[in-house]
């Protein structure tokens, strides 16, 4: 019994270990360059993350601040419930986007030919805290409120961010023959 408990202890401790090392990466946003890059790489997939500028405003509390101050009931709920509804709504397609990418990704390493082990890794730990946070936030904002979700949400984006980076600069890499072929069957399907 023992000797399980230690092997516990060890596989806790590595998953530890990656989580701490994949975090550390995550926690500066890309700079402004490589995201513009990687934007430019990934527009003709149609896979552009919604802009920095609309996710700040989206979770912003000064419009709920002046309208709460301000409005009575009658017009806090109904704002509070667009707003809402707004938030999930880039919160889907932040996901559906990310997800289109990943799947996009996966096809395209196969063409590269220079893999590396630790951005893979990097990468996927990336895209499962991605998923963690999307459905903490989906949960967070169900039961808060958008506004009460503006750190995570600032998290959550710098995660795209880092794994539209990553994924445009394999992308970059990939022989344009096959780049081509990529594009063509994102547009058949």
């Amino acid at each position: 019994m023992s000797g399980v408990i230690f092997f516990i202890a060890i596989a806790l401790l590595l998953l530890a270990l990656v989580l701490l090392w994949a975090f550390r990466s995550a926690e500066a946003a890309p700079a402004r360059r490589d995201l513009s890059t990687a934007q430019d790489a990934l527009t003709a997939f149609h896979l552009e993350l919604p802009p920095r500028a609309l996710v700040e405003k989206i979770f912003s509390s000064e419009d709920w601040d002046f309208v709460s101050s301000r409005a009575p009931l009658e017009v806090q709920r109904p704002f509070l419930e667009e707003r809402t509804r707004i938030a999930r709504t880039w919160l889907r397609q932040t996901r559906n986007k990310v997800g289109e990418l990943m799947r996009l990704y996966r096809k395209a390493v196969r063409q590269s030919r220079s893999l590396q082990l630790a951005m893979e890794v990097r990468l996927a730990v990336h895209y499962l805290s991605f998923l963690v946070i999307y459905a903490a936030l989906s949960g967070l904002i169900w039961l808060r409120g958008p506004f009460a979700a503006k750190r995570m949400v600032q998290y959550g984006a710098n995660l795209a961010e880092h794994l539209y980076c990553s994924a445009a600069h394999v992308l970059l890499e990939i022989d344009p023959t096959a780049l081509s072929k990529f594009k063509a069957e994102r547009t058949h399907s």
